[in-house]
């Protein structure tokens, strides 16, 4: 009943909460997704790892053994990031070449594309991330006007693993509980994550 990624509800494997009501503090890792219910914690990744981590807080945790009682350290460092393109934003050139380029460094970037007048200035806006050492660009049109500045929405036109998956088996015919396989292949997929 925990999610293992910020959306994605772990329905496998349950069982009776009540059998850990005599502890004091239970800690559990794994799952990618911090959260906590009554005694029960799930400590989530201290770092991203993944585009499912995106704009989900990480951070690791501090075990008081007198107080019993459990400190939250957020991680400032974020390894995924959209960055919003908006050429009609600026009021000139020089406006877009000011822009901290170098936070994009060490990091995996989703460029939407808001509004794009000038072609050029959306190759210099990549290139100038490419050299601020970004690992990855992937550039998304946002023709349909989604709004996809808001991090809530499900809709994201480059789509990580997860999202893939659980389209295919939406869109699959098949005698087996669609829950069941979504909630199996989850399952796999965060266990193919944690091999060497």
């Amino acid at each position: 009943g925990f999610e293992m990624h910020r959306g994605a509800m772990n329905d496998h494997g349950q069982f009776d909460t009540e059998l850990l009501s005599k502890f004091d503090v239970v800690c559990s890792g794994h799952f990618h997704h911090k959260s906590s219910r009554g005694n029960i914690h799930y400590l989530g990744t201290p770092y991203e790892m993944s585009w499912s981590d995106y704009n989900d807080p990480k951070g690791f945790h501090i075990f008081d053994t007198d107080t019993r009682e459990l400190e939250y350290v957020r991680n400032p460092y974020e390894m995924f990031q959209k960055w919003f393109y908006d050429d009609t934003a600026w009021s000139d050139f020089d406006e877009m070449t000011q822009l901290d380029y170098e936070k994009a460094s060490g990091c995996y970037v989703k460029v939407v594309i808001k509004n794009k007048t000038n072609p050029q200035w959306l190759d210099m806006y990549i290139e100038r991330l490419e050299k601020a050492g970004a690992i990855d660009i992937q550039v998304i049109e946002d023709v349909l006007n989604l709004n996809l500045e808001d991090s809530n929405d499900i809709i994201d036109e480059a789509e990580d693993t997860l999202t893939i998956l659980r389209k295919v088996v939406d869109g699959i015919e098949t005698n087996v509980s669609k829950k069941e396989l979504d909630s199996f292949l989850t399952n796999l997929y965060s266990e193919a994550l944690h091999q060497e």
